[in-house]
């Protein structure tokens, strides 16, 4: 792969879209997502890469 690092990130449409009763889990993902964000700036200059990732799961298809 050469020189650099990645980090994946494993989210959820809910760090987007929140609806009733998920507050929690979505400042969770929001969260995360900006804190790897955040890293990769910090870090740029030795090439730290992100990607986001959003897996196909039962939550996504029944819509969250």
């Amino acid at each position: 792969m050469g020189e650099g690092r990645a980090i994946v990130t494993t989210s959820s449409l809910v760090a987007y879209d929140v609806s009733n009763g998920k507050s929690a889990y979505a400042c969770a993902k929001a969260a995360a997502e900006r804190f790897v964000e955040a890293a990769a700036v910090e870090d740029s200059q030795n090439r730290l890469r992100i990607t986001p990732s959003i897996n196909n799961t039962a939550m996504l298809r029944k819509g969250i």
